[in-house]
């Protein structure tokens, strides 16, 4: 998973306007969110059941399919201080690749907004769970009806 640059560090990133945005250096997450969210991709496929292994980019093994991804947003928006929300888009691109010419068998785009009960940077972070759970769930929904074969 790749992160865009606007949220790639570890310090979370607040919408305080239409646009506008503000890091947050005293509140950030433990590991950089490129790997916070590859792994937590890589567990839910693999919880899925769909393909046979699922492993990570270092693996030996010879892949058949191989899953792109990138985080687009990621920030609280407390544009309207009474109504703060966690953001979180992601993009999925699943490729198969047996043959000579790999193919794009889904390529997806999901967002989600959390509503927040307030502004704490916890509650953002359940925010942004529970976003991500959404968003992995309607991908493996759409990956049950693509033809992985």
């Amino acid at each position: 998973m790749r992160v865009s640059p606007s949220f790639e560090g570890k310090e979370f990133v607040y919408q305080t306007g239409p646009l506008s945005y503000r890091s947050d250096f005293y509140n950030e997450l433990f590991l950089n969110p490129a790997d916070i969210f590859t792994e937590q991709t890589r567990r839910w496929i693999a919880a899925a059941d769909l393909f046979g292994h699922v492993v990570d980019a270092n693996s030996n093994l010879d892949a058949t399919h191989y899953l792109e991804g990138a985080v687009n947003a990621l920030y609280g928006d407390y544009s309207d201080r009474s109504s703060p929300k966690a953001v979180l888009e992601m993009q999925f691109l699943l490729v198969k690749d047996t043959g000579a010419e790999p193919r794009v068998i889904l390529q997806r785009n999901y967002r989600e907004v959390t509503p927040l009960k307030d502004d704490l940077p916890e509650t953002l972070v359940e925010g942004w769970r529970q976003g991500l759970m959404k968003i992995l769930a309607a991908f493996e929904a759409d990956l049950r009806k693509a033809d992985l074969k």
